[in-house]
């Protein structure tokens, strides 16, 4: 893409985009999220007005157990959102998810450039957002952004890793993954991870504050996407 500001990030730089909806559908998401028994507490609501939001515990699998009924019922609604050519993708993410929004709800989340449908979700205090593009291209320019960002991160957040082709530890299906960062105008740092797979035109985005969330450090928000990749 030769004009960066053509393409509007998930988490906006200053100044912001002029994205009306978007403030309303985050302080929805919250709103659910506290309602919610599960992942809750979305992070950019609260980072965007100068506040700092409360993280909640957010449910991890254990390897070879049944799901709950609660994360039954949540794989459920979820599935009903994220289906179609978002479901390969998501799947791995639909039993511990909470507050999910489309672009096609009341206060969803605005379509980004060459995208088709978006997904906004909670886990935690990460944000999980699951894009489908219109075409391999508009996903590749989505992701050569994301590149960008990943390049000029390096005095945002140390110590993250260069793009790099990986694959899913839970799917076993390769795919592009790239670790960002990115500076809201109020002066939190954002940090998040990128991964696309290689058999569709879907990306997910993991985000979250930085130093509230995993101290400054990668390690946790790769764990996280190692869970459900």
């Amino acid at each position: 893409m030769d004009n960066p500001e053509s393409w509007q990030p998930r988490i906006t730089p200053s100044p912001p985009p002029q994205r009306g909806k978007v403030a309303l559908w985050l302080l929805v998401g919250l709103a659910v999220g506290i309602l919610l028994a599960g992942p809750a507490g979305y992070f950019t609501s609260r980072s965007m007005n100068g506040a700092e939001p409360k993280a909640t515990e957010s449910s991890t699998p254990e390897p070879g157990r049944s799901l709950s009924a609660y994360e039954s019922v949540r794989r459920d609604l979820n599935k009903q959102k994220l289906s179609g050519d978002l479901a390969a993708l998501a799947d791995p993410w639909l039993p511990y998810l909470g507050g999910c929004l489309t672009n096609s709800d009341p206060y969803g989340p605005a379509l980004n450039q060459g995208e088709k449908i978006h997904v906004g979700c909670m886990y935690g205090g990460i944000s999980a957002h699951f894009a489908l593009y219109d075409s391999s291209a508009s996903r590749d320019e989505a992701r050569a952004y994301h590149h960008r960002l990943n390049a000029d991160a390096a005095n945002l957040a140390s110590g993250l890793a260069p793009p790099a082709k990986k694959t899913g530890a839970k799917t076993q299906v390769s795919g592009q993954y790239i670790e960002y960062a990115n500076r809201l105008s109020t002066g939190t740092t954002i940090c998040g991870v990128w991964w696309d797979r290689d058999d569709g035109s879907a990306a997910v985005m993991l985000e979250a504050v930085c130093d509230r969330e995993f101290n400054g450090r990668w390690e946790p928000l790769r764990d996280i996407w190692q869970q459900y990749s």
